[in-house]
């Protein structure tokens, strides 16, 4: 699904494409965040495709980039690398709760800064209705 939005700034720059599936191999929610190719090719090789930013949300959290670089050396040839951060790698040993299990626990103890207050609501900041499909 492509989405428009009506203001120019937006709608001429930045597509916003969803894609969802059902009966997949395999459960899991993330957003890409694909960056235009660069103009001009100054290493003159190899495409390695686009830069990429990726946010895993499940299972296990995680946030990489995948970028293409100049490769180390003298030779004049990109790769592809990725800088990465998996959540539970770098806290090992930390027990991690589940996506509800500290909003109901917050909720249980009377905390209700997670919720939206009525006149939050009034404040939009994006109007949702402007988006077309």
């Amino acid at each position: 699904m492509r989405l428009h939005h009506p203001l120019p700034i937006i709608s001429c720059c930045v597509p916003f494409i969803l894609k969802a599936g059902k009966a997949l191999n395999s459960r899991k929610a993330e957003i890409h965040i694909q960056f235009k190719e660069v103009l001009g090719d100054i290493f003159q090789c190899q495409k390695q495709g686009r830069n990429e930013f990726i946010i895993r949300l499940q299972p296990y959290e995680a946030m990489y980039m995948k970028l293409t670089v100049k490769q180390p050396g003298l030779e004049f040839s990109t790769v592809q690398s990725e800088l990465d951060f998996s959540y539970r790698q770098h806290y090992q040993g930390v027990t991690i709760s589940e996506a509800y299990e500290r909003l109901i626990l917050d909720t249980i103890r009377g905390d209700q800064q997670h919720f939206v207050r009525r006149d939050e609501l009034k404040v939009r900041i994006c109007d949702m209705y402007a988006w077309e499909v």
